[in-house]
């Protein structure tokens, strides 16, 4: 029984057994087939990816080979065009530059390209000044105003010098006066490259191929003539405002002088007036002037008798001295020149703070706007040169007379550049307001602040009011961007105050620019008049620029002691000040006026 059961069990297992062996020999064949497929995979994989290396390799090949042969052809390019020397900044001297009029056309060509590819100047300016900031952020401090006034004066500055680059004379003339306008920022050679680099990168991604070789060959040289020369009128042109500020110091105290003269003269003929009323009267009886003076027999000519107590009055002021000159050099006619002389010494005294000689420039082409005359700036230099040799005729030489003719060539520059436009302006803004839709003119009003906070949140923590008030101070702003057109003089003193109540507010100055740019930005989603939006960011701009400079004149250690009510700071603040002189240095406020 054992026996036929082992039978069977082996009967069976060599039945199993041809199976097993099929099956095994197929899974090793599977095992050799799936190793094949997978090292074939690994195969044709690593020859993918070396085609993909040879590939990229070729690609940095063919870059590196462009780019060697854009450099070998901007070598070449550099060598014909006679420009070597601006292939770097030179700030040793402010010489002329003479551009090929082939370069000088293509700089002009790619200029008005950028401005068509871009729209306006404007919106080329802001995205160029994104560029800057982006690459180079540590700039960002040097440009204190908002950044549409920024772009805006950027490619107007740099228009104008592109527009004559191909005039050597001419081009110096425009690139001194650009310097002139940066003497109050601090401009060095890094900086410099910083921002020609960032503007050749720009216009390069934009306009790609159009951007040419004598193109990049002709703005890397004038941007570098440009930084050049902003390094060196800040550096050697200190000397001609150290003689102009000394000068004018002599000629405000002899004006001193010469009033403390007068208020004596004034009090000893006040004295002297009742000793020579009886005398006076016995002579009146005996002898009287008109008589004589139309007396054949006298021995004088009528015309030269001079009235008892109308001597002719020697000028001693500048003032006095420059209506006294204007009168004999035949410029009588010329009253706008006391519109000029109302602003002067605040202009003469900031000549090394172009922020605010432009400022005061600025209010003076506004004044100079509502004057029905002609105007000729050049014949105001001719005058204050005359004025100054006769009163200070010992200390005058060729210095002085280089050093305050360039300074009213600057000044002549600013307000020239102005002269007709206020009108114009003032004209466009009117109409936009007359014009536009009641709800138009709501959704300006109530969204003026808003739109403000939304793009600077640090400022939510100063404008605390209700929205009936900021609504209120809205449709304020708006008012006085044309209000200020429209009486210059009167504005400027309202707005001066109000950046004195800022002061004791304790709003920072930084927030300002913002406020100008998001305004702008509003006003541009309601009209596409180019006149009417400039109007509306040149007012706006002034009208920060007057608060910006309240504030940081008006932000004294008294201001800020009140402004904390803290009678230990108030104290200490005071104890720089004389006893005697404390309670006047208190009331004296003369920030912004």
């Amino acid at each position: 029984c054992n026996s036929s059961t082992s039978i069977r069990n082996l009967t069976q297992t060599c039945r199993v057994l041809p199976s097993t062996v099929v099956a095994m020999s197929e899974y090793a064949a599977s095992k050799g087939s799936s190793k094949s497929d997978s090292s074939k995979g690994s195969q044709q994989g690593s020859s993918q990816s070396e085609r993909e290396r040879e590939e990229e390799e070729e690609e940095q090949l063919t870059t590196t080979q462009e780019q060697a042969n854009r450099e070998q052809m901007l070598q070449e390019a550099w060598q014909i065009s006679g420009l070597e020397d601006l292939k770097t900044m030179n700030d040793s001297s402010l010489g002329t530059v003479e551009f090929p009029q082939d370069i000088a056309q293509a700089i002009q060509d790619v200029w008005n390209h950028t401005l068509e590819e871009w729209g306006t100047r404007e919106a080329a300016g802001e995205n160029f000044f994104t560029v800057l900031f982006d690459a180079a952020p540590s700039l960002q401090v040097i440009f204190k105003n908002p950044k549409a006034v920024t772009a805006m004066r950027f490619m107007a500055g740099l228009g104008d010098a592109i527009a004559v680059v191909g005039k050597a004379t001419l081009l110096r003339k425009e690139v001194e006066a650009l310097a002139f306008r940066h003497l109050e920022v601090d401009v060095s050679l890094v900086r410099a490259d910083f921002f020609r680099e960032a503007m050749l990168e720009m216009m390069e991604d934009r306009l790609g191929p159009a951007f040419t070789v004598n193109a990049r060959i002709g703005f890397h040289a004038l941007l570098n003539y440009c930084g050049g020369a902003f390094v060196y009128v800040r550096r050697e042109y200190a000397g001609r405002i150290k003689v102009i500020l000394n000068s004018w110091n002599m000629v405000q105290k002899s004006e001193v002088l010469a009033a403390a003269e007068e208020v004596e003269a004034i009090e000893g003929e006040g004295e002297e007036e009742g000793n020579k009323e009886v005398e006076g009267k016995q002579e009146q009886d005996d002898l009287s002037p008109k008589t004589t003076a139309m007396s054949p027999d006298s021995g004088h000519d009528s015309m030269d008798i001079i009235p008892a107590g109308k001597e002719m009055k020697v000028p001693t002021t500048f003032n006095e001295m420059l209506l006294f000159n204007a009168s004999v050099m035949g410029y009588g006619s010329s009253t706008w020149m006391s519109i000029v002389l109302q602003q002067f010494d605040d202009m003469v005294r900031n000549v090394a703070n172009f922020g605010r000689l432009q400022e005061e420039c600025d209010v003076m082409s506004l004044v100079l706007a509502k004057y029905k005359g002609r105007i000729n700036l050049p014949e105001f230099k001719a005058v204050t040169l005359a004025s100054l040799r006769s009163l200070l005729p010992a200390d005058w030489d060729s210095e002085h007379e280089v050093a305050w003719g360039w300074l009213w060539e600057n000044i002549e520059n600013l307000l020239s550049a102005m002269l007709g436009k206020p009108k114009q302006q003032e004209d466009a803004l009117e109409k936009f307001y007359r014009h536009i839709a009641e709800e138009d003119f709501q959704m300006l009003r109530s969204k003026l602040f808003p739109n403000f906070l939304e793009t600077n949140p640090a400022a939510q923590s100063y404008v605390t009011q209700s929205a009936t008030r900021i609504n209120f101070v809205a449709e304020k702003i708006l008012g006085l961007s044309l209000d200020l057109y429209r009486s210059p003089r009167k504005l400027v003193e309202e707005i001066s105050a109000i950046g004195l109540r800022h002061v004791g507010y304790g709003i920072p100055t930084d927030i300002f620019p913002h406020f100008v740019s998001s305004g702008v930005e509003l006003l541009q989603t309601l009209t596409q008049a180019e006149l009417a939006i400039e109007a509306f960011r040149w007012a706006l701009a002034l009208m920060a620029k007057i608060i910006m400079r309240t504030i940081s004149e008006g932000s004294t250690l008294v201001m800020k002691a009140i402004n904390a009510n803290q009678k230990s700071q108030l104290k200490k603040a005071m104890e720089v000040c004389a006893r005697v002189q404390r309670a006047q240095e208190l009331l004296n406020i003369t920030a912004g006026t």
